[in-house]
Parts: structure tokens; sequence; C-alpha cells
């Protein structure tokens, strides 16, 4: 399996669970690569390891991160498709472990703020023996959606959350309290109280 895991995802929460990850796959017979550098985006090692390596290679690809992680993912597996569509692609399983989680939920998938040892012994057994789901995606502008498109208001209150996330990594302590939906929350309030008719 392809394993494509966001560092950043979840406050780092993908990265320390790799561990975890990794024993839970290997006890179900799993081998696999993983990509988890921060350079080049994940969408973009993707696409180079699924073409370098022959994307049927793999049994599937396996997100580990957020909603971000999995529509890079995604969208990067799309763009394969549409440069040759006879070729077929792997399936796409999904490790919940981001801030939000939204693609997780509407799948009905359970998301706990704290990913334990079973939950990923689960997500592992389910990657190994689930069953295959088809899903519709929707396309707006030449990117893929698995779950949501947002414009206005939440676009907005995203935009400042992802900007405040990057300026607050560079203070040590504040970026550990200030993080994942209290971030989320601050900027929705602040954006709210701006916010005119």
């Amino acid at each position: 399996m392809l394993c494509v895991l966001n560092p950043a995802a979840g406050g780092g929460l993908a990265l320390r669970r790799w561990p975890r990850i990794a024993d839970a796959l290997q006890g179900f017979g799993i081998t696999w690569q993983l990509l988890a550098d921060r350079d080049p985006p994940v969408g973009q090692q993707v696409a180079e390891r699924l073409q370098q390596n022959d994307a049927e290679q793999f049994a599937a690809v396996v997100g580990i991160g957020g909603d971000g992680t999995h529509s890079a993912v995604l969208n990067a597996m799309m763009r394969l498709k549409e440069s040759g569509p006879a070729a077929p692609l792997p399936p796409y399983a999904l490790l919940p472990l981001g801030t939000g989680n939204d693609i997780a939920k509407s799948f009905n998938i359970k998301v706990r703020d704290a990913f334990f040892a079973g939950d990923i012994r689960r997500a592992a057994a389910a990657i190994r023996y689930g069953a295959d789901y088809y899903l519709d995606l929707g396309r707006v502008g030449g990117v893929y959606l698995v779950d949501a498109l947002t414009i206005g208001l939440d676009s907005t209150v995203l935009r400042e959350h992802n900007r405040h996330k990057k300026e607050l990594e560079k203070i040590p302590f504040v970026r550990r309290v200030i993080r994942g939906n209290l971030l989320y929350t601050w900027c929705a309030l602040v954006r709210l109280a701006r916010q005119h008719p």
C-alpha cells in the first residue's frame, strides 16, 4: 500500500501516531511505502510515486491526515486518471487524523479527539478486509471535492485559520495551546464580529 502521511495534520497527531499505525498494518500483513515529506506538496508526491511505480502495484492508497490531506491525494489520483483514463487506480482508504475530519464524519466514521490504539487496529483491519464503496466526486474549476465546497464566510474562516496557524507555528508554547478546533472557533468568532450584512 502507498501510505501518504501529512506530518502537520492534526497539529502533528498523524506523525506521532505513525509508529502505532505501522505496527497495526504490519500485524495484518500489510506492506507499505510511506510518503511523509513536507515538501513537495502531498498531491505532487502521490502523482509522482504512482507514475513512477505503476499505480496497479499498490493494493490501495492510504491517506493519513485530515480533510486537506485526503483532498490533495484524491485530486492527485483524479488528475492521474484524467491523463490516462484507461489506467486503473487503486482504491483509496483514509485514516482520519486531522483537526475537523469532516470527510470521515460524512462517511459515518467515528472520530475521537484521541485516536486510540484500538481505533488504529480497527482502521488497519478495515483497510485490509473492508468492503469497497464507490462515491461520486464533485468538480469545480478543475478541483475535485469529496465532501463539501465552501464559499463565503466558511471559506474566509478557513483561510484565516490557515494563515494564523502558520503564524502560530513560530511560537512554541502558543502553538500547543491555540490549535485545532480552538483556533478555528477563534477565527470564526473574530470573522463573525467583523461581518457586515
